[in-house]
């Protein structure tokens, strides 16, 4: 059910008082007659709905909205008239305006903290959240009509109107412009033009432009009359003395007046020009048409061709021959001029020669072409090559690093210094290899080469081999015997001069080279070392993703501890700062500020937080770990950035010397003059760090005032029923909070009072007298002993007030209850306070009796008497009665006394008719006194926050917002820079804005009495006012700019660039990643105070009490708690214990705690975040909704729960990196202790001592007494860690400090490698100990190595390595570009044959579907016959927002071809009916109404699709929204999902696309079409940050809605249409034609899931193989070059870009880009210096190009820069291979540049604002081009002509592919038919299972095979 959630506001009340008027009159319609009766209602009805008129109106115009509320005037007018109603004078209500009610229910209620989980779970809740059911199933709630009347649109002055009556035209068949038949006559009798015309066209063209030039006619309008000469001619091709005729003059202006001006112009200058002689015009270059013709006939080069596009006659040809004569012809014509002319033939014969060689260029690229070939084929083999060697050098060192680890060599030597690469490294004995001396070989691995060191002829050689002669890396002159024997100090070492072979030796330069020793345990680690980096590198590659210097640098100790490095990530890893360092942290500070760096506060609170060394704050390290730390999105980037400047602060000032600063002590500053005091304490506070000041987040205090609220029942739900405890429970959360905002305007909130609280029970209340007595008697501080305490007659007061238990009145909910209410100083709140403290101390323990220790006859002390329960609570139903003030003391017995305050007077009332009148009395003054400052207030214009006050004398002055200061004339009061249009008036009486609120005064007072015309006048006088006021303000900022920058002093750093502004001066830049100015401060310039800073937004508090003070509150959802229902004695009892049946006295308490809140949302965030109790959750409660703060244990701040994960996963990954130090760690340990032979392993361990298997390594970095660990990690992936112990002469082996097993064994023994007796014999009586050879060490290490996974590097993953595509070369199997080439050849041969009309692809696709799938036939059959309302055979479609309508168009070819295909259609054949559409541009409402003039209703608005009636464009009336519908395809708005879209929303922000997809809803879930068909970009299907696509959202919607749901990503080029565009398309099947009322919501989704899961995957394999990839190229669907649009539409860009160029030449400014990051120009410049173009402009760079025309200096950059990165990324040639680029987007996002090699023959995708750009016809394309990209032909429509180009364009990019629209609904279809079959068969919980349909004599519904009747009898009874 709706529940009322998004109609129960102004609606409601008026459905209620409608609902309530009758009930009044019931008595009088009884006695009266019924004639009488039925004029009564009808009267009734009349002043109801005119009533509501009022109303309507009313809020518009409160709103502001004055052409709304004009339209809803002229329909009370007309109803008047109809009705015979008298008009009202004025729409003001006599007794007092009624307050704009708001219009629906906010969908966005907590969307700002949606929770977030599993995708589909938050699906569901932004679905249960945002687009909840609204239409109830039992009643539509009442609308008003006047919602859906559009505002009228204001004419422009000087307008035309357009003549819709074209009958004229239609009867004349020779149409001739659409003037009359004499007319026609006169213009046919002007002679038509000769080819010589033609000819001097362009000639006669100029001349006439320039003949305008010289008589003083402006350029823009000569260019443009020369525009129209063309026109005319080419529309009613004349000569050029009939158009200089006064007859064509006269007829031309006739028709269009620019056309008429520019003939007067034209027959005045051939009158005195015509018979001169004309200069020649400048040679135009010809076009491709032109080019092309010339190619086809073979056109000599010295001759020219020209093509004249004529409408009436054939295209005239004119050939121009080399001396300049003339030969007129057409194209067929041409052709057959080549045998005739024996000049022609002359000249075509030596072309032809030039053409001998054009083949020699040919021979020369095939040359080139094998040539490259052959260098692919080397290539590929050297590849090859290199990957062998790679792998022989792997086992290379392999072998070597075996041989090392098994003591084969036991020492070796290592290379330092600065020799070559080549050189360096660590090298093992060979032996004496060579020449009877050692030689060492180089220890590499891949992609290193291979060096040997050995001792030749005196020296010591490193070279490539082994022998005397090869040519040395590097040698030093000296004959030690070994090595490391070579003196450091002796010969130098020398290296080659230059690369070649053979040249001379230089020494070493810059740091020495030496050679050192390696024992076999530091080969060893060195060698380990080699292994883990080359583990570390790419596999395909070789490469090292840190460098290369990590593959040769073996020398240092980065395994040993490596661990710990990994694990310093955090701030508790860095070394906190020394006493003396935190001393000079306030002179680092203010020399930081005075060197004038941004971000004194960030500094100062990183040093109070941290508490670090300045020199590590001022770390690229630290700045990364303030970068990733959650808080530092707390605080928007702020820590990083501060962190940033103190980095340059510390390289400029960090050498210098900064001293302690000594705070001076209070006997020093006593002895200072008091300025210089304050000075010094001010920068004392300034420079201070003092850990206090450290980030913090803290609970927020309490931002919402506790409220209650009482509310009728049938205001909350407006369609409640008689269950309606069960509709309450299903209106609200589990907790009990609302779930949508309730409208509560006119209803009073008051402060939350104890009446909310339990009542206590007799015990509680009996035990109140022992507590009062053991609270009076409890000492508090240094109270006297003998006084008593001072809080129990207050604390008693309180007991007797409220009537609650001692436990409650300890809590803090009560002490919130007291201060509000009593106030936070009154006696009452310190005794609530005091008592807490008590309750505290003595919970729990026995308290006193209250009459023990009284002499016999005494009574108890007043202060301790507490009179019974029900006497209190008596008084306190009489007290809420009398809404007697908490402050009053009242008591009933033995009379009625009611006392007022001592500081009120003290009166006292002793009967309740008197104490009534005074209360009334007083809350009148309140109210006169709240009115007087509010006039106050408005008079002076004060900001938010300050306050009036008043003297005695009533002269009113203000207080400011801190109550600090005092201000006695408005001119005093500060406001703020917003405020700068208020101005002094001049009759002194105040401050007002200027015209501002007289003129809204005076347009309400108008639009109150029906005159929108001075409504408008007004609005006009407004719009001037403001628009003056704010280039005012702007140069007025300006100015202030100005005198800032004039006053600074010289900038320090050079980031800080200034641009030009529109009048001349400068101003700052955007300053971004660390680019702000550096100004330095002068010493004798003080810090200027800063001013109060204001804001127009008022704050949730501020918010609240205004509503409540204007009577319009807005209950916000999950922010108010139902309490309970009042009871006839007021009492407050819960839901289930009311006994109420009647609906309208029902009242609701509802409640608004800020604890409850607070409480409420902490616990959704634990579970949500799935976080347990010591992590600390602080929510902050905010207008635009509640702000979450999760703080971890560790201290961490997490803001959304994506940190957390991501925080989680960062985590995961560095522990993972840890475990694998660890256990690199432990294989290097105990590789070396297998070479000692100390590593020992032990197995057979069983029982309590299993933990003793394992292998054990020595230890020697941790305490002495540990000898040896087990391996726990390298070798055995888990396993609990032991520690083996010498304990004197006891080997013990512990884990985890708990004793496994002992043994004995001699104190020189170095390992314990004996027999174990351990603690528990049978334990360990199999156990052994053996130790582990070198062998096994090797073998488990490689194994171990072997295991690890290894990395590509990013160039690998991203592209096809060349490793691999060697191997597919060599394996036989077709690379990826020769498969896109084959695929390529493909296309291209089945071309010719492809379908190119929607009709014949909807043949093709039908006959691959029944070919394949033949028993769809009767599937489809079936749904035609059971066509929504009864109709079979016809089915009714409707779509939304589709823009062209294509779902109409295919759907009409589908049901043609069906019922031409299928044997059993019908012979009338299958029917569609369009029935509606909706669009809400008019122009694309124009276009519907001309091109589908059959659809029955043309809706404006999709948002009001969900509505019973809804405006109808095509009647130009409010008509009802037709159902019965089986197919809805709709496309709700793309703009918030698309990645075009820079400012992206979701669908639960209810932006466009979000009230969109809420219109679709409406309908489906009101009118439940059969099928449903959504379309959206692709972008949908994208997981957000939180991991939630937004498609998850329309599927659970649909589901919700009883709709079997799915989605899929369809591409219309593989649906027959050259087109990538890629569209998620999303389809809804109708489970059941009427819900069930007992079905809940809930089962139908879970039902709709179930289906789905087993009908969604066969929609996809249906749609899959509909598929048929676009033979097609897209010039295929393109015009003729010689189309007339083309050139019309060319000559309007044209036109356009002149104009534009004109225009800013008059106002000789440029367009300021202060508010763009970059310029295009920027962008551009560096695009072109990042890939090195240089100024290459292969594209543009064709001198006189007229094509250029059409562009502006962005877009032929744009051409020339994409065009060089597709010759040098793809190897193409734009010029010569067809592309469409996107010209409107920027440089690195050019939609069809980046085109896949097999769709290369496809167009880009179409979208609404798109410059497609032929690349080699150079023009763009048109708009119609682009709808049959779309697969929207000309054919199929009625009329194009009549709309431009742009219209066509935008129409082509919101539009559906027609054969994508085809296959869908094909499919669905043939599928819709299970869905409805599923549900029946297996029904959801609470809905009988649907029986089989039957006629009246007990036959099946519809005759059906026998196959197919048993299968459904089998599903019936399954």
């Amino acid at each position: 059910k709706a529940k009322g959630k998004a109609k129960g506001k102004a609606k409601g009340k008026a459905k209620a008082k409608a609902a309530e008027i009758p009930d009044q009159k019931s008595g009088a319609d009884e006695t009266a007659s019924p004639k009488k009766g039925m004029s009564e209602k009808k009267e009734l009805g009349r002043q109801q709905q005119l009533a509501d008129l009022m109303k309507a109106a009313r809020v518009h115009i409160t709103k502001r909205d004055f052409q709304r509320a004009e339209q809803v005037c002229n329909v009370i007018i007309n109803f008047c008239e109809k009705e015979g109603v008298e008009r009202p004078s004025s729409l003001k209500e006599e007794k007092k305006p009624e307050a704009a009610s708001t219009e629906s229910a906010q969908d966005m209620a907590g969307v700002d903290d949606a929770p977030k989980g599993d995708e589909l779970e938050v699906a569901r809740d932004a679905c249960r959240r945002c687009f909840a059911l609204r239409h109830p199933r039992t009643a539509a709630p009442i609308e008003d009509d006047s919602q859906v009347i559009p505002a009228p649109k204001l004419v422009r002055a000087g307008g035309r109107k357009k003549d819709t009556d074209a009958a004229g035209a239609a009867e004349d068949e020779d149409y001739s412009g659409g003037i009359t038949e004499e007319a026609a006559a006169k213009l046919a009798a002007i002679p038509e033009a000769e080819p010589a015309d033609y000819a001097q066209l362009h000639k006669v063209a100029e001349a006439f432009r320039e003949h305008l030039l010289s008589s003083g006619v402006e350029a823009t309008a000569a260019e443009d009359s020369k525009r129209a000469f063309f026109e005319l001619f080419q529309l009613d091709d004349k000569s050029f003395e009939g158009m200089a005729s006064p007859d064509y003059v006269a007829l031309a202006g006739t028709e269009d007046r620019r056309h008429g001006a520019a003939a007067a112009a034209f027959g005045a200058f051939w009158k005195a020009c015509g018979k001169q002689p004309l200069a020649e015009p400048p040679q135009r270059l010809a076009t491709s048409e032109e080019r092309n013709l010339a190619a086809e006939n073979g056109m000599p080069p010295s001759w020219r061709v020209q093509v004249f596009h004529r409408v009436k006659r054939e295209d005239l040809v004119v050939l121009t021959a080399p001396d300049g004569t003339h030969e007129f012809t057409t194209k067929a014509g041409l052709r057959s001029m080549g045998g005739l002319d024996e000049i022609f033939i002359a000249e075509k014969r030596r072309a032809e020669e030039q053409g001998l060689r054009a083949d020699e260029a040919r021979q020369s690229a095939a040359a080139s072409l094998a040539r490259r070939a052959l260098y692919a084929q080397q290539r590929l083999s050297f590849v090859a090559q290199e990957r062998n060697e790679r792998e022989a050098a792997c086992a290379r060192f392999d072998a070597a690093f075996s041989s090392v680890c098994r003591g084969e060599i036991q020492d070796g030597a290592g290379l330092h210094g600065a020799l070559p690469t080549d050189c360096l490294g660590t090298y093992m004995r060979l032996g004496d290899a060579f020449e009877g001396r050692p030689a060492y070989e180089r220890m590499v691995e891949q992609g290193a080469r291979r060096s040997f060191l050995f001792s030749c002829k005196g020296r010591w050689v490193v070279a490539d081999k082994l022998d005397a002669m090869a040519q040395p890396y590097a040698y030093v002159e000296d004959d030690a015997a070994l090595p490391f024997e070579v003196d450091r100090d002796g010969a130098p070492w020398m290296v080659p001069a230059s690369a070649e072979e053979g040249g001379g030796f230089v020494e070493v330069r810059g740091a020495p080279a030496w050679c050192s020793a390696l024992s076999n345990t530091e080969l060893i680690r060195r060698a380990f070392k080699m292994l883990c980096c080359r583990r570390e590198c790419c596999p395909g590659c070789g490469v090292h993703p840190r460098g290369e210097q990590h593959r040769v640098d073996d020398s240092t100790d980065s395994l040993d501890g490596k661990a710990k490095q990994i694990k310093w990530e955090s701030y508790d890893d860095m070394p906190d700062a020394t006493p003396e360092e935190k001393a000079t942290y306030p002179a680092i500070l203010k020399k930081f500020d005075h060197e004038g760096y941004p971000y004194l506060t960030g500094v100062r609170k990183l040093m109070a937080r941290y508490g670090k060394a300045p020199s590590d704050m001022a770390t690229k390290d630290f700045h990364t770990l303030v970068r990733n730390d959650p808080m530092n999105a707390v605080c928007n980037g702020f820590d990083s950035s501060a962190v940033l400047y103190f980095i340059m602060f510390w390289e400029k000032c960090g050498s210098t010397s900064f001293e302690a600063v000594r705070k001076k002590s209070d006997k020093e500053l006593a002895q200072m003059p008091s300025q210089e005091r304050n000075a010094y304490l001010r920068d004392f506070a300034k420079f201070d760090v003092d850990s206090r000041d450290a980030y913090e987040i803290k609970e927020q205090g309490a931002v919402l005032t506790d409220l209650q609220m009482d509310m009728p029942l049938t205001r909350l739900i407006v369609d409640v029923t008689a269950s309606w405890k069960q509709d309450l429970k299903e209106f609200l959360s589990p907790s009990g909070f609302l779930e949508v905002d309730a409208d509560a305007s006119g209803l009073r909130a008051t402060k939350c009072g104890a009446d909310l609280l339990p009542e206590p029970s007799a015990e509680e209340w009996a035990s109140w007298g022992g507590v009062l007595k053991a609270f009076d008697t409890w000492k508090v501080g240094t109270r006297p002993r003998d006084n008593n305490n001072r809080h129990t007659e207050p604390l008693q007061q309180l007991v007797k007030l409220h009537g609650k238990a001692p436990a409650l009145v300890a809590s803090e909910r009560y002490t919130t209850i007291v201060c509000q209410q009593l106030g936070k100083d009154s006696a009452a709140a310190g005794a609530v306070a005091c008592f807490q403290d008590f309750w505290k101390e003595r919970q729990g323990t026995k308290m006193p009796d209250p009459s023990k220790g009284l002499l016999f006859g005494a009574q108890l002390p007043s202060r301790l008497c507490i009179p019974p329960l029900e006497k209190v609570l008596a008084t306190i139903r009489t007290r809420k009665a009398l809404q007697l003030p908490e402050t009053w003391n009242l008591q009933l017995e033995p009379s009625f006394r009611a006392v007022e305050p001592e500081d009120e007077g003290g009166r006292v009332f002793d009967d309740e008719t008197s104490l009534r009148q005074e209360l009334q009395r007083q809350l009148e003054e309140r109210q006169n006194e709240q009115r007087r400052k509010d006039k106050v207030a408005q008079e002076w214009r004060l900001p938010p926050r300050f306050e009036v006050e008043f003297e005695d004398d009533g002269t009113p002055y203000v207080m400011s917002p801190d109550g600090d200061k005092r201000y006695d004339s408005p001119e005093e009061v500060p406001r703020p820079v917003w405020m700068a249009d208020w101005k002094k008036s001049s009759g002194g009486g105040g401050w007002k804005k200027a015209q501002g609120p007289s003129l809204d005064r005076d347009m309400v007072a108008a639009a109150h009495s029906f005159d929108f015309e001075k409504v408008r006048k007004l609005q006009l006088a407004k719009d001037r006012s403001n628009s003056g006021l704010k280039a005012q303000q702007q140069k007025q900022q300006q100015l202030q700019h100005q005198e800032g920058k004039q006053s600074a002093a010289t900038t320090v750093r050079e980031g800080a660039e200034t641009t030009a502004t529109d009048g001349g001066e400068g101003e700052l830049s955007r300053c971004r990643a660390g680019r702000m100015p550096i100004v330095k401060k002068s010493a004798d310039v003080a810090d200027e105070p800063q001013g109060r800073k204001y804001t127009k937004s008022m704050g949730l508090t501020k918010l609240q009490e205004k509503q409540i003070e204007t009577g319009e509150l807005m209950l916000k959802a999950n922010c108010w708690r139902l309490v309970g229902v009042r009871d006839d004695d007021g009492n407050i009892v819960s839901v289930e214990d009311s006994k109420e049946t009647d609906l309208r006295k029902v009242t609701c308490v509802l409640a608004q705690i800020q604890a409850e809140i607070t409480q409420a949302e902490q616990e959704r965030v634990r579970a949500l975040w799935d976080i347990d109790a010591l992590w600390q959750v602080l929510v902050r409660t905010r207008l635009t909704g509640s702000q979450v703060t999760v703080v971890s244990p560790e201290g961490r701040y997490f803001m959304k729960k994506t940190q957390l994960d991501a925080s989680r996963s960062i985590d995961g990954r560095r522990n993972a990196r840890i475990e694998e130090a660890d256990s690199l760690e432990e294989l290097h340990g105990m590789l070396e202790s297998a070479s000692t032979s100390v590593a020992f392993e032990v197995s057979g361990a069983s029982g309590m001592a299993l933990a003793l298997n394992g292998v054990y390594r020595q230890r020697k970095d941790v305490l002495p007494e540990i000898r040896f660990v087990k391996c726990c990690k390298a070798i055995t992936s888990s396993g609990v860690p032991v520690e083996v112990r010498l304990d004197g002469t006891n080997w013990k082996f512990l884990a985890e400090d708990r004793p496994l097993a002992l043994k004995v064994s001699p104190p020189t023994t170095a390992s314990p490698l004996v027999p174990v007796e351990g603690v528990d014999a049978s334990a360990v009586s199999e156990c052994s100990i053996r130790p582990l050879g070198r062998d096994e060490a090797v073998a488990m290490l490689f194994k171990k190595m072997s295991q690890i996974p290894l990395q590509n590097c990013k160039p690998c993953n991203n592209n096809q390595s060349t490793l691999r595509a060697a191997a597919k070369a060599s394996s036989g199997v077709l690379s990826q570009k020769q498969a896109f080439e084959a695929r390529l050849r493909d296309l291209g041969a089945r071309r010719q044959d492809a379908p190119r009309s929607l009709g014949a692809m909807s043949r093709h696709m039908t006959s691959k579907l029944l070919g394949q799938r033949p028993e769809l036939g009767q599937s489809l059959l079936r749904f035609f016959a059971q066509a929504a309302g009864g109709r079979g055979g016809t089915l009714r479609l409707g779509t939304l927002c589709s823009g062209t309508d294509s779902p109409a168009i295919a759907l009409k070819h589908l049901s043609a071809t069906l019922g031409a295909v299928l044997p059993d259609a019908p012979k009338e054949g299958l029917k569609i009916e369009h029935v509606f559409s909706c669009e809400f541009d008019e122009a694309k409402q124009g276009f519907l109404l001309k091109n589908f003039s059959d659809v029955g209703y043309l809706f404006s608005d999709c948002t009001q699709m969900g509505r019973k009636r809804a405006w109808d464009v095509k009647s130009k009336s409010v008509q009802e929204i037709p159902g019965d519908i089986d197919f809805l395809v709709a496309g709700f708005s793309c703009k918030d999902l698309s990645f075009m879209n820079s400012y992206r929303k979701t669908l639960e922000e209810m932006g466009q696309s979000g009230r969109t997809l809420r219109g679709c809803f409406d309908y489906v879930e009101r009118y439940r079409p059969r099928c449903v068909l959504l379309e959206n970009v692709y972008a949908i299907d994208r997981a957000d940050q939180h991991g939630l696509k937004q498609v998850n959202i329309v599927m659970e919607g649909l589901r919700l809605r009883g709709y079997v749901a799915g989605y899929t990503l369809m591409n219309s080029c593989d649906y027959y249409l050259p087109q990538i565009r890629h569209r998620i398309w999303m389809w809804g099947f109708r489970m059941d034609a009427a819900p069930d009322a007992s079905v809940s919501a809930e089962e139908t989704r879970e039902k709709a899931f179930e289906i789905g899961q087993g009908l969604n995957p066969r929609m996809q394999e249906l749609l899959k193989l509909l598929e048929e990839p676009c033979a097609l190229h897209f010039d295929d669907l393109l015009l003729d070059e010689d189309d007339p649009r083309i050139h019309e539409y060319n000559r309007q860009l044209y036109g356009k870009k002149a104009r534009r160029r004109q225009e800013a030449g008059e106002a000789g400014k440029v367009r300021s880009t202060l508010n763009s990051k970059l310029t295009w120009q920027q962008k551009y410049t560096m695009h072109r210096e990042k890939l090195d173009y240089a100024q290459e402009r292969p594209y543009t760079s064709e001198r006189g190009a007229r094509w250029k025309g059409m562009l502006n200096e962005r877009t032929m950059e744009l051409l020339d820069l994409k065009c060089l990165d597709v010759l040098n990324e793809q190897g193409m040639d734009p010029r010569e291979v067809p592309m469409l680029w996107d010209l409107l987007q920027s440089v690195e996002r050019v939609p069809g540049s980046r085109v896949r090699r097999d769709r290369q023959n496809y167009a880009t995708c179409v979208l609404p604002p798109s410059l497609l750009w032929h690349t080699v016809r150079h023009r763009f394309i048109l708009g119609q081009e682009k709808l049959a990209l779309q697969g929207i032909f000309e054919e199929d429509l009625g009329d194009l002509k009549s709309f431009p180009q742009a219209l066509l364009s935008d129409l082509a990019g919101n539009a559906f592919t027609s054969s994508v629209c085809l296959a869908m609904m094909l499919a669905a279809a043939s599928l819709s038919e299970e869905a409805t079959t599923a549900y029946r068969v297996s029904p959801p919980v609470g809905l009988p299972m649907a029986p089989m349909l039957v006629d009246a004599g007990g036959a099946a519904s519809r005759e059906e095979d026998e196959e197919g009747d048993a299968k459904r009898r089998r599903l019936c009874f399954a």
